[in-house]
């Protein structure tokens, strides 16, 4: 140990040298995994490396429900607001037996969970969105649902929140989405080939 500490360390001395020791220990001990890192490609350039379950701070399972949810969201086609994924996961983490100190679902836990789940907040834009394939029937279920609603309700007018100014901002513009997933400039490519 002296030997390598003084070839690679050399200036080292006091604390500064005991932890340079400890350093070389873990890398001696942690060999096999830095050779296996050393021989792809993908990896090879990384100045650390971390396992996907590092610092978490909710259970598997309840991340998975998450993703449920979202999913859920997805397929009906509403989109997930960052507000809505803060309060979703801070009800899931109580449910989970998290306390509220060791998880408050804070924009850098909300880039971790996307990141680890390979999805991301993504700009809906009409170029090239594809609406759900069973759309009309959809929009003709939720019209005799709001009819029958506004009749036993007694409600004689409702206001579109699309085009309310009071609501406007309260609809998100972002929702998640998986990661490659091209949500405009589709054609893109036709239109520059052509010019």
């Amino acid at each position: 140990m002296p030997a390598t500490l003084e070839r690679f360390y050399p200036g080292a001395v006091g604390p500064a040298k005991e932890t340079k020791c400890k350093s070389v220990y873990l890398l001696v001990k942690r060999r096999e995994k830095l050779v296996s890192l050393c021989e792809s490609r993908a990896t090879r350039e990384l100045r650390r490396s971390r396992e996907i379950s590092t610092a978490m701070t909710l259970p598997r399972n309840a991340e998975l429900d998450l993703i449920k949810w979202i999913n859920g969201y997805r397929l009906e086609g509403a989109p997930i607001s960052a507000v809505m994924l803060t309060r979703k996961s801070l009800q899931v983490a109580s449910e989970a037996g998290v306390s509220a100190t060791a998880f408050t679902a804070w924009w850098t836990w909300r880039q971790a969970f996307l990141c680890r789940h390979k999805r991301a907040f993504r700009m809906m834009t009409r170029q090239g969105q594809i609406s759900p394939a069973n759309i009309s029937a959809k929009a003709a279920e939720f019209s005799s649902e709001l009819q029958q609603r506004m009749g036993e309700l007694g409600v004689d007018v409702v206001y579109n929140a699309d085009k309310t100014p009071v609501f406007f901002e309260y609809i998100p513009t972002k929702t998640i989405k998986a990661k490659g997933i091209q949500t405009c400039g589709l054609g893109l490519a036709e239109r520059q080939s052509s010019e």
